[in-house]
């Protein structure tokens, strides 16, 4: 959007002029900064190479904190293009050198990255354990945003399992703690009002949010909506959406979660027929 495009300019110019200064390790952060900017316009070919070169010359310069930010944004681009073991290796460590460092926040961040990075491999409980873990370590400090990101992880790994009541009692907690991403909880309240057969609610909070998503999610609330239109029998509306997700989902590959998703609804045209 016109905003992220004016913060990467900003960014980049101040990178160079960092760089011009002799302040490396400062042109460093704004170059993963924009490697974070990239990956949410949906580019994330450049948010692989910032987001490397930020870390890599983090380790150079020996900036040890800093280097285990960058690991943690590096971590983040990995995941979203599907490489959960390199995303999960780099995560745990970043959070050895924030213990090693002694910043429990950021700790919890990378805490919170790894929960959802093993809910993408599929290691739920161990997915279950930190998320909880993270959740009350964060309540106890009072850092309520990681709490909310705790509690929504859970919410999502309850919707896997096809339990909605537990879903549902972690989006409340998620929305209690404050401080979470209200597009990414909407289309959690989504994906419950899918699963409980509640259509008209389930399109109104996968729709809310679009603009305001980056293009991960907003892959992901598109598929969404192609399912919904799919259980309509509405051939038209699901073949708009099934391409709107899948034009958002390609740059990210196809070993991506979003990837995956616009794959199945794809198949839907194929194994089963519209009303």
């Amino acid at each position: 959007t016109g905003r992220r495009a004016e913060a990467a300019a900003r960014l980049s110019e101040g990178a160079a002029l960092l760089e011009r200064a002799g302040d490396r390790r400062s042109a460093l952060i704004c170059i993963a900064n924009l490697g974070v900017l990239a990956l949410e316009r949906g580019d994330p070919t450049a948010a692989v190479e910032l987001s490397e070169r930020a870390w890599r010359g983090q380790r150079e310069i020996g900036s040890r904190r800093f280097e285990a930010v960058a690991a943690s944004q590096r971590a983040t681009v990995l995941s979203q293009l599907g490489r959960y073991a390199e995303a999960e290796a780099a995560l745990r460590d970043a959070i050895g050198i924030h213990r090693e460092q002694r910043n429990p926040d950021s700790e919890l961040v990378a805490m919170a990255n790894l929960a959802d990075t093993l809910l993408r491999l599929q290691r739920f409980d161990a997915c279950a354990a930190l998320a909880e873990e993270v959740a009350g370590r964060a309540t106890a400090s009072g850092a309520p945003r990681y709490a909310a990101l705790a509690a929504a992880t859970l919410a999502e790994l309850h919707l896997i399992r096809g339990d909605a009541a537990a879903a549902e009692q972690c989006l409340a907690r998620a929305r209690a703690a404050g401080s979470v991403e209200a597009g990414f909880v909407a289309l959690l309240e989504a994906r419950l009002h899918e699963m409980r057969g509640e259509l008209a609610e389930a399109e109104l909070a996968a729709r809310s949010p679009l603009d305001g998503l980056r293009a991960f999610e907003r892959a992901r609330a598109h598929v969404i909506l192609a399912r919904l239109a799919r259980q309509r029998g509405d051939r038209l509306t699901w073949r708009a959406e099934r391409n709107a997700a899948a034009a958002l989902a390609a740059p990210f590959g196809p070993d991506s979660l979003v990837a995956a998703e616009v794959r199945s609804i794809g198949e839907l045209a194929t194994t089963t027929r519209f009303p």
